[in-house]
């Protein structure tokens, strides 16, 4: 799945809650620092890791792609 940006970045726990792949903010926190989330192919357990279009993203055997919004 796709998901463009407006800005320059978005938090990884964000882009999580964003996408939907999650309820709450809590539940995508929980979810980050337990390591269920990969960016660009790497377990990530930084909530507040900044994600830039072009970059990856999986968790539950999904994949995100981040673009830019146009």
């Amino acid at each position: 799945m796709e998901f463009p940006v407006s800005g320059w970045h978005i938090e990884l726990a964000q882009l999580l809650k964003a996408a939907r792949l999650v309820s709450t903010g809590w539940e995508a926190k929980l979810a980050v620092k337990s390591g269920f989330a990969s960016l660009n192919g790497e377990k990530c357990c930084m909530c507040a890791k900044k994600v830039f279009p072009g970059d990856s993203v999986t968790f539950d055997g999904k994949t995100i792609d981040v673009t830019v919004r146009k």
